[in-house]
């Protein structure tokens, strides 16, 4: 994450399905203490918005505009 400064992490399953993020941001939320005793889906946010490289350019623009997001995240 650092040596490409990523903001967040995606989560998918065994055959790439995506499920979720997780921003870097809630990984440092809790106490060192209590880190080994959670687990990253706890965190995970389910309904981040992505676009897939397979979409066309003006129905992203438009679930950005609609949605009030400034960006996403293109999954190959």
């Amino acid at each position: 994450m650092t040596r490409n400064n990523s903001k967040m992490i995606l989560v998918v399953d065994h055959d790439y399905v995506l499920h979720g993020v997780i921003y870097r941001h809630n990984l440092f939320e809790f106490p060192e203490e209590y880190r080994k005793s959670f687990n990253l889906e706890s965190i995970m946010i389910k309904e981040s918005y992505f676009a897939y490289n397979s979409n066309s350019l003006h129905n992203t623009l438009v679930r950005l505009s609609s949605n009030d997001l400034r960006n996403a995240r293109v999954i190959k």
